[in-house]
């Protein structure tokens, strides 16, 4: 079987006065090159009649067309294998000229993403033909990323939110610009980090996760709780007739705060925005 040198297809021949001439299709739709090779056929042996090589000639021509539908049915068994192959994709996340990686994930595989790969590469999961359940399972780091650990933080947050147990008023017992940025952090962190984490999934991810919806109504009050605490801290500023000496530094902590809070609030509203208003 004879291949063509620019597009290695099979040549397709016919006989015409003593000579086979050989030709490939890749002239019609492949690379444009038009190779005809003239090729004359061995001298008939003796004893060998005319009739007796072309009806060798014809065996050969259906050999060679055989060969031609197998290579097609093999094409055709990997096109679809690979359609129902599930992989991977990889690339470098700020190169967009190298192309990416596909890897193939074989029914039972599994991937770990280590170290800082998850911050300097994007991946995907490409989904085949074939059914499959995939899922993705991240591993919490002990010390700060535990339903426990925010839950302690958003305590330390609140020790500074007195209420007037005869009113029912509310005012901060600590004005230090060390305690004030303090708690703007935490308010920053269960907001973007537990809350808008949790409900970009979607409520249907909700659903399946029931145990997670009572820890995060609890935040979620804890958050209001922050975002008064804030409001007040913000009254405080804005009272002319307060005689704090460190009222300028609370305006720049305060400013600071809620320049950064706003600007995280609408990349998540670009993405996806809480079901309350924030």
């Amino acid at each position: 079987m004879l291949l063509c040198y620019y597009c290695n297809h099979c040549y397709h021949y016919y006989y015409y006065y003593y000579y086979y001439y050989y030709y490939c299709c890749c002239y019609y739709s492949y690379c444009n090159s038009y190779v005809i090779t003239a090729v004359k056929p061995a001298e008939e042996k003796e004893g060998q009649t005319s009739n007796e090589g072309d009806k060798r000639d014809e065996e050969g021509g259906s050999r060679e067309e055989e060969e031609e539908a197998g290579d097609e049915g093999t094409s055709k068994e990997e096109g679809a294998k690979e359609k129902a192959c599930w992989r991977v994709g990889l690339k470098v996340a700020w190169d967009i000229h190298t192309p990416g990686l596909a890897l193939p994930l074989q029914s039972g595989d599994c991937y770990y993403m280590t170290d800082d790969l998850n911050r300097t590469h994007q991946h995907c999961v490409l989904a085949g033909d074939t059914a499959r359940f995939s899922s993705t399972h991240r591993v919490a780091q002990c010390i700060t990323g535990t339903l426990e650990y925010i839950q302690k933080r958003c305590s330390e947050a609140l020790e500074n939110l007195h209420t007037d147990p005869e009113t029912g008023a509310k005012s901060l017992r600590s004005l230090l610009l060390s305690t004030l940025q303090h708690i703007e952090d935490i308010h920053n962190e269960v907001e973007f980090e537990w809350l808008r984490q949790y409900w970009f999934q979607g409520r249907r991810y909700a659903r399946f996760c029931s145990w997670w919806n009572k820890p995060m109504e609890r935040l979620e009050t804890d958050w209001k709780q922050m975002e008064r605490m804030t409001e007040l801290l913000l009254e405080v500023v804005e009272d002319e007739s307060n005689v704090q000496e460190n009222r300028q530094e609370m305006a720049e902590t305060l400013l600071n705060a809620l320049s950064d809070r706003q600007q995280h609030r609408q990349t998540w509203r670009d993405r996806l925005p809480l079901p309350y208003k924030a």
